[in-house]
């Protein structure tokens, strides 16, 4: 099981629902797709765009999220960082990237002209699928949700520890 969010979601899954399971390494989404698919694994975890093909022909069912999970539902998944240095030198360029950022996603998820543009190799079906699958809340948020937890969670499962306090400070 490649990725430290994965294999942390994938142990709170077994862990709070009282699963009897074993995580096993499945390798990046194709391949996951594939071994659930020819039964080498009985469960995969996949994301969207991939797999939406397969849950519109009912070939695959989506039988969980990763917001089934209590003490992760409302945490921040994924963040974009830079450090304090680079923050200090180039501040106005970084806040207009993310300007740029938070219109460009907003675009993509209000508007209609974003959907046939976005992904041309999907079925148009599966482009709005995928959109009608995320919450609609605003996607980039600044502040961070349940960094505490993870961690503790990656110390749990043995993970090494990457922080220190001052540089969670930072």
């Amino acid at each position: 099981m490649r990725g430290r969010l994965r294999l942390t979601l994938v142990l709170r899954f077994i862990s709070e629902y009282g699963l009897k399971a074993k995580p096993v390494a499945t390798g990046d989404v194709p391949s996951t797709i594939t071994q659930v698919m020819s039964g080498q694994v009985d469960i995969g975890w996949s994301v969207a765009p991939f797999v939406l093909d397969l849950l519109s022909t009912s070939a695959a069912r989506m039988i969980a999220r990763a917001s089934d999970i209590a003490a992760i539902r409302e945490q921040t998944i994924r963040v974009q960082i830079t450090s304090a240095s680079n923050l200090a030198a180039k501040k106005d360029a970084i806040a207009r990237y993310m300007k740029a950022y938070n219109e460009t996603v907003d675009w993509m998820y209000s508007s209609p002209d974003a959907v046939p543009r976005y992904l041309a190799f999907l079925a148009m079906e599966l482009v709005h699928r995928q959109r009608q699958m995320v919450r609609s809340i605003p996607l980039i948020e600044f502040r961070a949700v349940g960094l505490v937890w993870h961690l503790r969670t990656n110390h749990e499962i043995g993970l090494p520890r990457f922080h220190d306090r001052s540089s969670l400070r930072e």
